[in-house]
């Protein structure tokens, strides 16, 4: 089941809490999925698989089996290397891989998950999600 469609179809969060990317060509299709709306998940190789709705069928690349949707605590000037985000909650993360991106935003949508190897930030309105560390 959708828990979360981000970004018009470009992720989704599922009931079971793992987080999806589409594949680009497929975005339009899953655009317009809605929340509690039933996916059927079908494994298609390492991390990739078709999720299907009784509409359609779309391609998907598992992100993580572990995601946390919340916001950033005021503005947001995308990512200049050594960025520093203050979420809801309080808690403070800064950047630990370097990308550089220019976006003005407003208490943006964050996704945190976990990749192979620590925790990434994908910040609604960027285009990639940033290796970023906890500092507080």
């Amino acid at each position: 089941m959708v828990r979360e469609n981000i970004s018009r179809g470009r992720f989704f969060i599922l009931s079971d809490n793992s987080l999806w990317q589409v594949d680009r060509f497929d975005r339009m299709d899953a655009a317009f999925w809605m929340r509690f709306e039933d996916v059927t998940v079908i494994h298609n190789g390492f991390n990739r698989a078709k999720l299907v709705n009784e509409d359609d069928v779309v391609e998907a690349k598992r992100l993580s089996g572990a995601a946390l949707k919340t916001s950033i605590a005021g503005e947001f000037e995308g990512w200049d290397g050594d960025t520093v985000v203050k979420l809801i909650g309080g808690t403070i993360w800064k950047q630990s891989a370097y990308h550089y991106e220019y976006t003005y935003e407003y208490g943006p949508d964050v996704i945190l998950y976990k990749n192979g190897y620590g925790i990434s930030m994908l910040v609604d309105g960027t285009d990639e999600a940033v290796d970023v560390v906890q500092i507080r």
